[in-house]
């Protein structure tokens, strides 16, 4: 009892900000410290308020003995101080003696003073009702314990979970695939609640319907249940979950992969948008701390299945032209592509999102560069030009001689692949005959002024296309000029 009453005054200053999707917490309860007058669960307990006009808020549980699977009723009342009607928050939470306490059902602001609810999950509860007079956003609060009994018979939250993941356990085998599966699950079997009423995993296991608190405490249930190391993420008014899949963490939004924002429910929008998340790309939406680090996107859906090639399809041929003719480092014009989609969420307004997904995407990946090497290359975007940058990760395959080097002899480098690009030192003063002769890979060379000489089949079997990087006027512009290469200035 002791506990109770010491955890009550933190629930309800923190119940209504901390729960996901309501962002409508009227006013902080405040005042003289928490005092109740009444055992709880006999009768009523008033609380402190912030000078509401109302008074006498009471409790009365309207259904004697209350058992899972039946309707339980319950109503407040109270004064108010002139012909102003009242209106009642009333919410039903578990009691799990840590704060703050998860809803399981609310009743958002109304002149309605009656709740009733069905519960499937046998133990305690406590309601919580607040009361204010219409237009005064200050209130009045109070709360009753009360417990739900088992009953013979009745299908509970955790008879479904364990059925769900059997059924699951029959059809697939994997990790990732177990995890996809359930995700599916709940996506194809539920409903965003717009009426913001349903918050726990009954409400989409009984009722087909919940807002994200339901989404993400049933994934975690289910994720549990079939073995996963798992928790629940949330931040921004809104919840999601993070789950270890062969041993790599990630995040998935089972919520905002159930497409659609109406409030009429529409089914064949269900996608893998939010499954597999790092924290990169987790949070170009979303807001959160998490002590977990997610680094890695091998988890992430579109990547496994190979999908994001076709939604990035314009972009994706213009990538790999520019990198296989040896371009390093090149813009991509984001606002005049047609990124193909099945929905809206990679157009429109999502641009940005879209565009910053792409690019975290694109630089977990490895390139066919010019002639067939293999590169990474990092990718940007920037929402002011809508233009993703791409530069190549050429490092493995360039060359910079030692400074203090004088003369590249005859024959140093033939045949040495694959090199992409060389840079002579500053003072180098002389290239030999077939020093560079048959590097095929080669694209660019640096040559600085102090060379004066070079032999004239310093680089025959090279290739055409090879870029001399010299000043004008120099050795090297001269050499370039008889022998076809093109120039580019230092």
């Amino acid at each position: 009892m002791i506990r109770r009453m010491s955890l009550i005054l933190t629930v309800l200053v923190l119940v209504c900000a901390c729960m996901s999707v309501q962002a409508h917490a009227d006013t902080d309860l405040g005042g003289a410290p928490f005092n109740p007058v009444t055992p709880p669960g006999t009768s009523w307990v008033a609380l402190p308020g912030k000078a509401a006009n109302a008074s006498g808020l009471t409790i009365t549980q309207l259904t004697p003995d209350i058992t899972i699977g039946s309707e339980a009723v319950f109503s407040a009342s109270a004064t108010p101080s002139g012909d102003t009607p009242l209106e009642y928050e009333l919410r039903v939470c578990k009691d799990t003696g840590v704060s703050p306490v998860p809803t399981t059902y609310l009743q958002n602001w109304s002149t309605s003073d009656t709740i009733s609810f069905t519960l499937y999950e046998p133990g305690d509860y406590i309601l919580f009702a607040r009361v204010r007079e219409q237009g005064n956003k200050n209130y009045i609060s109070s709360y009753r314990y009360f417990s739900a009994a088992d009953a013979e018979g009745v299908v509970t939250v955790s008879d479904r979970v364990n059925e769900i993941v059997a059924e699951c356990q029959q059809a697939v085998s994997g990790e990732y695939e177990t995890a996809l599966w359930l995700h599916d699950w709940i996506t194809h079997h539920a409903y965003y609640d717009y009426t913001y009423s349903n918050y726990d995993a009954e409400g989409i296991l009984f009722y087909g319907k919940g807002v994200c608190d339901s989404y993400s405490k049933l994934y975690d249930r289910l994720l549990k249940r079939a073995g996963f190391e798992c928790f629940r993420v949330t931040g921004g008014n809104h919840a999601w979950n993070a789950v270890k899949i062969n041993g790599i963490w990630c995040q998935i939004d089972a919520t905002w992969d159930d497409g659609g924002d109406e409030e009429v429910p529409v089914s064949g929008r269900e996608n893998y948008y939010y499954f597999g998340h790092n924290d990169a790309m987790m949070k170009i939406d979303h807001t959160y701390e998490c002590s977990t680090a997610f680094t890695s996107i091998e988890n992430y859906y579109y990547l496994r299945t190979g999908e994001y090639t076709i939604w990035l399809s314009h972009v994706w041929n213009e990538i790999i032209e520019s990198l296989q003719d040896g371009m390093s480092g090149f813009f991509v014009d984001t606002q005049h592509k047609s990124m193909a989609t099945a929905t809206s969420f990679y157009s429109g307004s999502y641009a940005d999102k879209r565009n910053t997904l792409t690019a975290i995407i694109l630089s977990e990946l490895t390139w066919d560069f010019k002639h067939n090497l293999s590169v990474g290359a990092a990718f940007t975007y920037d929402d002011e030009s809508g233009y993703l940058y791409c530069a190549a990760e050429l490092a493995p395959y360039t060359l910079a001689l030692p400074s203090g080097l004088k003369d590249i002899n005859a024959s140093a480098f033939e045949g040495t692949g694959p090199v992409l690009c060389v840079t002579l030192p500053t003072g180098a003063l002389s290239i030999g005959s077939r020093a560079f002769a048959s590097c095929q890979s080669l694209i660019s060379i640096r040559i600085p002024d102090s060379v004066t000489t070079i032999a004239a089949d310093a680089f025959a079997g090279a290739p055409s296309d090879l870029v001399i990087i010299c000043s004008d006027g120099s050795a090297a512009a001269s050499y370039a000029l008889a022998n076809g290469y093109e120039t580019q200035l230092p």
